[in-house]
């Protein structure tokens, strides 16, 4: 999970390179967190991945590459 619980807090964490957003006080204000820093949040079946700007932006970039191998 992206949104880690350590004691009382909540942490958000790129799911992609493990870059942590500030210690929230509740598992929605991390939420609110990830989207006022412009992450990407992505369902794949159950499951949740967070991940940052950058991160998001290469993992796209990459897969557009090969957007066309098919054609």
């Amino acid at each position: 999970m992206s949104i880690e619980r350590n004691g009382n807090v909540y942490i958000p964490v790129c799911d992609y390179c493990g870059d942590e957003l500030p210690e929230e006080w509740n598992f929605y204000g991390a939420v609110i967190a990830v989207k006022q820093a412009n992450w990407r949040s992505v369902k794949d079946n159950d499951d949740w991945s967070h991940y940052c700007p950058e991160c998001y932006s290469e993992i796209n970039s990459a897969a557009a590459d090969f957007a066309e191998v098919d054609k």
